[in-house]
Protein backbone atom coordinates (compact mmCIF):
# COMPACT_ATOMS: atom_id res chain seq x y z
CA UNK A 1 0.00 0.00 0.00
CA UNK A 2 3.15 2.67 0.45
CA UNK A 3 4.16 1.75 -2.64
CA UNK A 4 1.01 2.28 -4.36
CA UNK A 5 1.25 5.85 -2.43
CA UNK A 6 4.59 6.86 -3.45
CA UNK A 7 3.95 5.50 -7.04
CA UNK A 8 0.91 7.55 -7.40
CA UNK A 9 2.67 10.72 -5.62
CA UNK A 10 5.54 10.38 -7.84
CA UNK A 11 3.32 10.44 -11.10
CA UNK A 12 1.28 12.78 -10.16
CA UNK A 13 4.24 15.52 -9.34
CA UNK A 14 5.67 14.69 -12.58
CA UNK A 15 2.67 14.95 -14.26
CA UNK A 16 2.54 18.90 -12.83
CA UNK A 17 5.85 19.44 -13.39
CA UNK A 18 5.43 18.83 -16.85
CA UNK A 19 1.94 20.55 -17.60
CA UNK A 20 4.08 23.70 -15.53
CA UNK A 21 6.78 23.99 -17.86
CA UNK A 22 4.94 24.07 -21.29
CA UNK A 23 7.70 25.96 -23.56
CA UNK A 24 5.10 27.04 -25.94
CA UNK A 25 6.75 29.63 -28.31
CA UNK A 26 5.62 33.22 -28.14
CA UNK A 27 4.01 34.86 -30.61
CA UNK A 28 5.19 38.30 -31.82
CA UNK A 29 2.97 41.13 -32.32
CA UNK A 30 2.30 42.81 -35.32
CA UNK A 31 2.62 46.13 -34.37
CA UNK A 32 5.69 48.29 -34.40
CA UNK A 33 6.07 51.96 -34.10
CA UNK A 34 7.91 53.83 -36.83
CA UNK A 35 7.80 57.38 -36.59
CA UNK A 36 6.68 59.62 -33.45
CA UNK A 37 7.01 63.25 -32.58
CA UNK A 38 6.78 63.41 -28.85
CA UNK A 39 6.98 66.52 -26.96
CA UNK A 40 6.12 68.14 -23.55
CA UNK A 41 3.62 70.97 -23.72
CA UNK A 42 1.29 73.30 -22.13
CA UNK A 43 -0.11 74.10 -25.99
CA UNK A 44 -3.63 75.20 -25.64
CA UNK A 45 -4.20 74.20 -29.14
CA UNK A 46 -2.91 71.20 -28.55
CA UNK A 47 -4.51 69.79 -25.50
CA UNK A 48 -6.83 71.83 -24.59
CA UNK A 49 -7.15 74.29 -21.08
CA UNK A 50 -8.99 74.32 -17.74
CA UNK A 51 -11.47 77.13 -16.32
CA UNK A 52 -11.52 77.27 -12.24
CA UNK A 53 -12.23 79.57 -9.57
CA UNK A 54 -9.50 81.32 -8.03
CA UNK A 55 -10.41 82.03 -4.11
CA UNK A 56 -12.12 85.88 -5.18
CA UNK A 57 -14.30 84.24 -7.37
CA UNK A 58 -12.59 85.17 -10.53
CA UNK A 59 -12.14 82.70 -13.36
CA UNK A 60 -8.81 81.63 -14.15
CA UNK A 61 -7.35 79.56 -17.24
CA UNK A 62 -4.99 76.90 -16.22
CA UNK A 63 -3.00 75.27 -19.18
CA UNK A 64 -1.88 71.83 -17.71
CA UNK A 65 1.90 70.44 -19.11
CA UNK A 66 1.23 67.13 -20.79
CA UNK A 67 2.96 64.28 -22.78
CA UNK A 68 1.68 65.02 -26.35
CA UNK A 69 2.26 62.68 -28.95
CA UNK A 70 1.30 62.57 -33.01
CA UNK A 71 2.37 59.50 -35.20
CA UNK A 72 4.14 60.61 -38.39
Amino acid sequence: MKKFMVGTLSAFLAMSLVACSNSASKEESGYSIQKVKVKITDDANLIGKVGIQDSKGKMVDVKPKALYSSLK
